[in-house]
C-alpha cells in the first residue's frame, strides 16, 4: 500500500462495479470508500487487517450488497458532473458566482 495523491486504480475498479480495496494514506480513500458499503479503507501498517479485509471481499454475497453502493457513487463521477465542476469553478474564480462549492 501507498500514500499515493489519489489513486487511480480505485476509479478504475468503480468504473467495473467492483468493491474498493484502497489504502488509507490514499487521496480518494474519503471520497470513494465508505467502510462495508463501497469497499474498505486499508490501513497503511496494518498487515493482518489488509489480509482480513481482502478475504471479506472474496465472499460474494458481500461484493453483491455493494453492488447498488458502488452503483450510485460511480453515477457521482460522470462527464457532466465534471463540466458542472468547472464551470462553477470558472465562475468562482471571475467572481460570478461568489460562493461555490
Amino acid at each position: 500500500l501507498s500514500n499515493e495523491t489519489w489513486g487511480l486504480a480505485a476509479n478504475e475498479a468503480l468504473a467495473c462495479g467492483l468493491p474498493l480495496a484502497v489504502s488509507d494514506g490514499a487521496g480518494c480513500a474519503r471520497d470513494l470508500v465508505t467502510d462495508g458499503v463501497t469497499g474498505f479503507r486499508l490501513p497503511v501498517d496494518g498487515t493482518d487487517t489488509i489480509v482480513e479485509r481482502l478475504v471479506e471481499l472474496t465472499n460474494a454475497d458481500l461484493r453483491e450488497s455493494m453492488a447498488g453502493a458502488l452503483a450510485q457513487l460511480a453515477e457521482q463521477y460522470t462527464i457532466q458532473a465534471a463540466t458542472d465542476g468547472i464551470l462553477a469553478a470558472a465562475r468562482f474564480a471571475t467572481g460570478e458566482l461568489p460562493n461555490a462549492r
